[in-house]
């Protein structure tokens, strides 16, 4: 005789449910000052509230709340503080810890503020290349450059050798 799995549901009246959470960011490098938004889905939807926690010193600390829309989406906002990674994940809050649900932890990079273009991340905007390889290159070619002006300007110099009388 097959026994019915039924056993387990009837074993309890309300199933503890940890909500599965997925969580992205808009940009994960950003300027100083930059907001950025994090959007995501939480399954099942029957949560209502989540936050938004930065891990500082070791230590993850609420920094934004929200609420989980009817469809399971959610949005939140926050401006990271200070140059460098930041790490960030959702969660639903329980008082039951073993049924805090929790997202990948996400990772926002502030590029340091600087001057001459670019976004202060010491790569070159459009190539993302550091700029070492095209300062080699210019300078190999004003060298070039110089050597042929040298060389063009002696072939045109007229040596006059004075008459003997």
């Amino acid at each position: 005789m097959a026994r019915s799995p039924a056993f387990i549901v009837g074993a309890s009246r309300f199933p503890r449910v940890r909500p599965t959470l997925t969580a992205e960011v808009d940009r994960a490098s950003v300027p100083p000052g930059t907001e950025v938004a994090f959007t995501g889905t939480v399954e099942p939807s029957s949560a209502s509230s989540l936050e938004l926690q930065e891990r500082v010193d070791g230590t993850w600390r609420t920094v934004a709340d929200g609420m989980i829309g009817d469809d399971g989406r959610c949005t939140l906002r926050v401006t990271p503080k200070g140059a460098g990674g930041h790490q960030y994940r959702v969660i639903v809050p329980n008082p039951d810890p073993e049924l805090v649900g929790a997202s990948r932890t996400v990772v926002v990079r502030v590029t340091a503020g600087g001057s001459g273009g670019g976004d202060g991340s010491g790569t070159l905007p459009i190539t993302d290349s550091p700029p070492v390889v095209p300062m080699a290159g210019g300078a190999l070619a004003l060298i070039l450059a110089g050597v042929g002006l040298t060389l063009a300007g002696r072939r045109r110099r007229v040596v006059t050798v004075p008459a003997e009388h």
